[in-house]
């Protein structure tokens, strides 16, 4: 990601790439950010309970969902084209970056948008074991 040019603070815009599309995003306005805040630590969980059998359904669909929850939440005008079309076109990371973004808009003192798309990964391969049982 590219830092954001002065011009797009000033509008309060996020240029966000989903499905090989650049969407402008308006950023989330300060009134909504702690019930934003409430979503962002339900979908970052300080432990993960993981069923090794179920492998990587299990990360995908912690991770994913959440991501997409995120994401779905905070672009309240529906600009990047809502859940479907979110989820038809884009591909993981590009959603891991809109959050990533969506996060240090959110919280631009310190380093919460370094944490999003990376805590979940962390918390699984601590809660699985690395050799088969």
């Amino acid at each position: 990601m590219t830092e954001r040019s002065e011009e797009d603070v000033v509008s309060g815009v996020l240029h966000i790439s989903l499905g090989g599309v650049v969407r402008t995003c308006p950023t989330l306005p300060i009134k909504y950010v702690a019930e934003w805040a409430r979503l962002l630590d339900a979908v970052t969980p300080s432990s993960v309970a993981v069923d090794p059998e179920a492998g990587a359904m299990s990360y995908a669909m912690v991770s994913l969902a959440g991501l997409m929850d995120l994401v779905v939440a905070y672009d309240r005008t529906g600009a990047l084209g809502g859940r479907e079309w979110i989820e038809e076109h884009a591909d993981p990371s590009e959603l891991q970056e809109a959050a990533r973004q969506m996060t240090a808009n959110a919280f631009p003192f310190g380093a919460a948008a370094g944490q999003v798309g990376t805590r979940v990964p962390r918390l699984f391969r601590n809660a699985v074991p690395s050799e088969p049982p």
